[in-house]
């Protein structure tokens, strides 16, 4: 048994805010700091002697139990290990405790005794998990979406394009991100585009919206209305911009037989009138 006896240890031992325990060379429980206590909600005289896994951690699951005995197996050896818990209070939500196993050794290398420490982490998860399920939910909406959508970085360069923008313009996705986007940009709309983007990336939009006309890979000409965001970093830097296009090309040629039937008309009351 390792002597614990000093004041002035006991004082700082108390105020860890880290949940903390100290193990013998069994793995046995010698000493349970207050906010570990405060945890699992049992005093430090009814763990002390049980082997860390056994004490009884609320909801524990017995996998996690045979992990964390494999961990202080770990550290009864010598070699540091980690293990998250989840436990799981009675009418309370789920936590998620990072246990960190250290062995504190002799000079002459024989273990001493065992110091398991744990940070609550379960926000940090929680958060971890909703940018998961949002880069999912992203993913998703970016591989089924009907309209087209693409990501460039602040110079202009193509890094990802969604299969709908590859039909619309006949390309692969490799061979968009070979392409800076005014490569399929029609010349008479380059200047426009080229205007705008450098507006959006130098900070002075947020966003702009245009009816622009690409060219696609078998030299079609192909209309579309776009939507250009900038996404930023949290230190508000330039992150990329994403572009979702709407092919509008059908509607552009309505739009353009409407006018020559206009003109037509137009053309042909003329001709009708008395001189």
């Amino acid at each position: 048994m390792i002597a614990l006896e000093d004041h002035w240890f006991e004082e700082f031992f108390d105020a860890i805010y880290q949940y903390t325990w100290i193990m013998d060379t069994r793995g046995k429980v010698i000493k349970v700091n207050p906010a570990a206590q405060k945890l699992t909600q049992f005093s430090q005289e009814t763990v002390i002697g049980m082997p860390l896994w056994l004490v009884p951690w609320p909801g524990l699951s017995r996998e996690s139990r045979g992990a964390l005995k494999w961990a202080v197996n770990q550290a009864m050896s010598g070699r540091p290990a980690s293990h998250e818990l989840e436990i799981h209070r009675r009418g309370e939500p789920g936590r998620v405790i990072n246990l960190a196993l250290k062995p504190i050794l002799f000079e002459e290398g024989g273990l001493k005794f065992i110091i398991a420490e744990g940070r609550d982490i379960t926000a940090y998860k929680r958060t971890s998990e909703a940018l998961n399920q949002s880069e999912a939910r992203f993913k998703t909406i970016f591989e089924q979406a009907g309209i087209s959508i693409l990501i460039k970085d602040v110079n202009g360069k193509m890094l990802d394009c969604n299969p709908a923008f590859q039909a619309m313009l006949g390309y692969s996705a490799g061979e968009l991100i070979q392409l800076d986007y005014l490569d399929i940009t029609h010349p008479l709309d380059k200047k426009i585009s080229r205007k705008l983007f450098n507006e959006l990336v130098n900070g002075k939009r947020k966003s702009y919206f245009l009816e622009k006309r690409y060219l696609r890979k078998d030299r079609q000409l192909i209309w579309a209305r776009i939507t250009a965001s900038l996404v930023l970093e949290p230190d508000r830097q330039a992150q990329f911009v994403i572009v979702m296009a709407e092919n509008i090309t059908t509607q552009k040629e309505i739009e353009s037989e409407l006018f020559e039937l206009q003109q037509r008309l137009m053309h042909g009351r003329e001709m009708e009138r008395p001189d």
